[in-house]
């Protein structure tokens, strides 16, 4: 094994520089990555009583004084959740509950830097195919399991994830590139690759990797509706679509933390009402703030907010499959090549920013915002609606216009709901027949995964490392159901599939750029996915709140170190 412990031990002792490039180097120069929440850029307090100086660091806090303990703190979802099991999760709303009752290995901090949750070492043989985790000692599992976390919860946890009838949504993601996993002791935990892979580290952090025991699954199935975990909050009511109830857990590893008796987290989609909830005290935090409302809330003297310049991304999903559904219209119009670069030359990405996130965001066609590290800098089509340029590329397909088209979005989202009705406007303008499905969140997840949509309005997180945004379309994902993936006609998916198995075994990080770049522009000029935008992240809370901080990750949401002055 290598001599040097390449993973901190703990928040506050980071990944150093040092242990960084030394990563980086027996990785063949692979980013320190993580999760498929976004790695975003900034952290920038504004309002009242904001503390800090607007840096990507701890700054950006309401710490003042000591810190108190006791009392109860509402925060807000944009939808209602589906499951509470990590397994099967796919929207950052359930996210945001389960971070507070579930532990990973790893995580990122503030400042993107990989350090330990339940693993406190991290180790790798010299040819890179064995990774050893040290998992930390004395980590208890909420009731009613109340046992001593080992090395074997981590082992039930990939067994289960990949195990085909469990169905998890990362299932192929993880058995396609984890030979095997065992655990030598109680707290010692190993996997090996079949070769190596540059991203190794991405993987281990991606949601879906919280540890569970086996203990409630086994009695019950699954953990869709009680989760049981290690976080510093334990599951204890879900009233589907009034509020998600957690309380603090005693025994957290933690032995400060955490300060706060409860959470309510309260599904509130309207923007007006989370605005007049915050406003009347009878919520605390808005974790999703409206951006139509966020200068009314900088004059306010109670409320605080704080921003994030995102890489997370906000955009359309084209059906290339070939099987109709419901919500298809009967010629299958996506399934051709010119129709899908069609739409993305008939869509006004400046119009939706302004409708649906007041300016809030960058327009952008790549996955990766300019200035990250993927970004390709490849953008074929218009910002601006090109109404002229739909209409030939139509012209040039065996369908005549108007072709008609369902456009897909949600009720639960604003943004999406926003974006939709600027979308169907644009399609109506450029040889469509546009019809606008606005359904409630759960009925967008079934016809999501069910592929059951012309176009489906979207939101992504960023992806840490282009395997993870990459995986998302390989064809094996096609029997497990799970993925929108890359199929149907005029698509240049053996080149793709190409691409993704060489940069993904490529240790040269300037050649893996090359390899991603190409591989992005094939999916860019195939118009599977199309990106419409990169959102500003804002939060806003009252100002008996303290201690809260935003994180650069889009899916990241923490109030373990909150706590209330009230």
């Amino acid at each position: 094994m290598s001599e040097d412990n390449i993973l901190a031990s703990s928040d506050e002792y980071p990944l150093s520089r040092r242990r960084y490039l030394a990563v980086a180097s027996a990785l063949g120069g692979s980013a320190l990555a993580g999760c498929t929440g976004g790695a975003d850029s900034d952290s920038t307090p504004t309002g009242t009583n904001d503390g800090g100086d607007g840096s990507n660091t701890d700054t950006s806090t309401t710490s003042v004084g000591d810190p108190k303990s006791g009392g109860s703190l509402t925060t807000t979802l944009s939808s209602p959740l589906k499951t509470l099991d990590p397994a099967f999760y796919s929207i950052d709303e359930t996210t945001a509950v389960l971070n507070h009752v579930f532990d990973k290995l790893f995580s990122l901090n503030r400042n993107l830097e990989l350090v330990g949750n339940l693993a406190t070492g991290l180790s790798f043989s010299e040819d890179g195919l064995t990774w050893t985790m040290d998992i930390r000692e004395g980590v208890m599992f909420h009731p009613p399991v109340s046992r001593e976390l080992t090395a074997e919860d981590v082992v039930y946890t990939f067994d289960r994830i990949t195990d085909p009838d469990t169905g998890a949504r990362i299932q192929d993601l993880i058995s396609s590139n984890f030979e095997s996993w065992s655990a030598p002791d109680d707290y010692t935990f190993e996997i090996t690759l079949p070769e190596r892979l540059a991203s190794t580290q991405a993987y281990l952090q991606t949601g879906g990797m919280e540890i569970t025991p086996p203990e409630p699954i086994e009695e019950n199935g699954d953990m869709k509706n009680h989760p049981v975990g290690t976080g510093p909050f334990k599951f204890e009511e879900w009233k589907t679509r009034n509020y998600v109830r957690l309380s603090k857990f005693e025994d957290y590893w933690k032995d400060d933390q955490p300060y706060l008796d409860e959470i309510r987290f309260r599904p509130l989609s309207e923007a007006s009402v989370r605005i007049t909830e915050l406003e009347k005290g009878n919520v605390h935090l808005l974790r999703n703030t409206p951006k139509t409302h966020v200068d009314q809330l900088k004059n306010s003297n109670s409320i605080t907010t704080v921003e994030a310049t995102t890489s997370s991304w906000k955009g359309m999903h084209l059906n290339t499959t070939t099987s109709p559904t419901e919500s298809r219209a009967s010629e299958l119009p996506t399934t051709r090549r010119k129709v899908r670069q069609a739409v993305a030359w008939a869509v006004d990405q400046n119009a939706i920013v302004a409708a649906a996130e007041s300016g809030y965001a960058a327009p952008s066609q790549n996955w990766y915002a300019e200035g990250t590290k993927w970004y390709s800098g490849y953008n074929p089509y218009g910002l601006s609606a090109d109404p002229e340029k739909a209409k030939e590329l139509i012209a040039q397909t065996d369908l005549e216009a108007p072709v008609k088209i369902i456009i897909l979005s949600t009720t639960d989202v604003a943004e999406l709901e926003q974006m939709g009705k600027v979308v169907q406007a644009n399609l109506a303008e450029a040889g469509f027949d546009p019809e606008l499905k606005e359904v409630p969140i759960n009925t967008w997840l079934d016809h999501y995964f069910g592929r059951k949509f012309d176009i489906i309005l979207n939101l992504g997180p960023f992806y840490a490392d282009p395997d993870l945004l990459f995986s998302t379309f390989i064809s094996k994902a096609k029997e497990q159901n799970v993925h929108h993936y890359y199929d149907g006609e005029e698509v240049n998916a053996d080149r793709f599939y190409e691409l993704y198995e060489q940069g993904k075994r490529v240790l040269d990080e300037e050649k893996r750029k090359e390899i991603y770049d190409e591989a992005q522009k094939i999916l860019l000029d195939d118009a599977l996915w199309q990106i419409t935008y990169n959102p500003v992240k804002i939060q806003s809370y009252r100002s008996s709140v303290r201690g809260f901080k935003i994180h650069p990750v889009t899916s990241e949401f923490s109030l373990e170190s909150v706590w209330l002055d009230e």
